[in-house]
């Protein structure tokens, strides 16, 4: 029994969107149900099947994983905060096409403990007018 309204929300996609690759969030949102998938079914393993993990059993269980995600290496510190060992972040810039459309365009990515690598063969477009391209970076950096 499926969402009638996710069903109309999928046939009302594009052709180009069903074919995009998901965005970050939707990577991050895929690592943490499969992160939280991971750590319910070793918690149930440990504690067997006569009753169900608690929430500190579960927590446990979830600072021990480590995973190669959608998203990158999903790891978790002690304070719970995500690692940011593999952490990809790609960079875009929204672009005028002709006809006034607007398309948003890969210009870098960051990779964490790499740092950022840009794109030259696509010009960005600076916000407020500042003109466009890597020398045309405003003064405030945005």
């Amino acid at each position: 029994v499926g969402d009638p309204t996710m069903g109309k929300y999928v046939a009302a996609m594009t052709e180009q969107e069903l074919l995009s690759p998901p965005s970050m969030a939707s990577r991050y949102g895929y690592d943490g149900v499969f992160a939280s998938a991971l750590a319910w079914t070793k918690a149930r393993i440990r504690v067997g099947a006569e009753r169900c993990p608690t929430g500190s059993e579960l927590l446990e269980e979830l600072r021990g994983v480590d995973f190669q995600g959608a998203s990158g290496r999903v790891t978790f510190g002690d304070n719970g905060d995500r690692g940011d060992a593999g952490v990809i972040v790609m960079i875009r810039n929204t672009v005028a096409l002709a006809g006034g459309e607007l398309q948003d365009v890969e210009i870098g990515v960051y990779v964490a403990g790499t740092g950022v690598q840009f794109d030259n063969s696509v010009t960005p477009v600076w916000p407020g007018g500042g003109g466009g391209g890597w020398g045309a970076v405003p003064p405030d950096g945005y």
